[in-house]
């Protein structure tokens, strides 16, 4: 499988609080929003809370 980045995706490193990012991310496809999904979770299992970082 290929993933091509896109500008929205750029801002999943700096600021996923961003409308673009959050917009980017609810038009993608099904892989990036299921890849975004275990970011989440593999986050939440470390301990870390993604929303309290503007995620």
């Amino acid at each position: 499988m290929n993933q091509v980045g896109t500008n929205w995706s750029d801002l999943a490193i700096s600021n996923t609080a961003d409308p673009k990012f959050v917009e980017g991310l609810r038009m993608s496809d099904l892989y990036a929003r299921m890849a975004w999904g275990a970011i989440e979770d593999l986050a939440r299992i470390g301990g870390v809370n993604l929303a309290e970082q503007g995620a």
